[in-house]
């Protein structure tokens, strides 16, 4: 308890509350975002939500594989889930994964063109990433809007049109 306390009394006083407010006041601080971030955000929501491994493998796969049934097998019912299944790709696309990758894609194409150029395979691998997700959503989904998707920020529609499954796949 003496050493918890000792370690507690040396830390307080070493924040720097100074730094500490310009962190959280200084909007030229806040707002500085790197692709690096965006790409990995993406990533992590790819594979971050739990409902989608539950769906996938206990709701969707395992019933249709018979690894996991009742003793008297399937009943009737054993693919009314497949709503779930289809929303939790979809709402992790959109914006999450395909929000953040083009966010990306915008960010690089605003800075210099040296930079630019250093850029060039990390957006290569942003739509490699975007092109692999948005197949694996529209795997259950069906058709869906990409090639218009995600550009409401940069002038494009906020109704995009949807894509053919078959178009996507030419696509991707």
């Amino acid at each position: 308890i003496l050493m918890l306390a000792a370690l507690i009394g040396i830390t307080i006083p070493s924040c720097k509350k100074d730094q500490f407010v310009q962190l959280n006041t200084d909007p030229s601080i806040v707002d500085k975002i790197t692709p690096e971030q965006l790409f990995m955000n993406s990533v992590i929501n790819m594979h971050g939500d739990r409902f989608e491994a539950y769906y996938d493998n206990f709701r969707a796969i395992m019933p249709w594989m018979q690894m996991l049934t009742a003793l008297n097998g399937n009943s009737v019912t054993f693919i009314s889930d497949a709503a779930s299944f289809r929303n939790v790709r979809y709402n992790n696309f959109y914006p999450k994964v395909g929000g953040n990758l083009t966010d990306m894609e915008e960010l690089v194409k605003k800075m210099s063109a040296e930079e630019q150029a250093q850029r060039i395979y990390e957006i290569e691998i942003a739509h490699i990433v975007k092109a692999y997700y948005a197949f694996y959503v529209s795997d259950v989904s069906g058709s869906l809007p990409y090639t218009d998707a995600f550009m409401v920020r940069y002038g494009g529609t906020e109704t995009p049109k949807y894509d053919t499954q078959e178009a996507l796949f030419e696509l991707l």
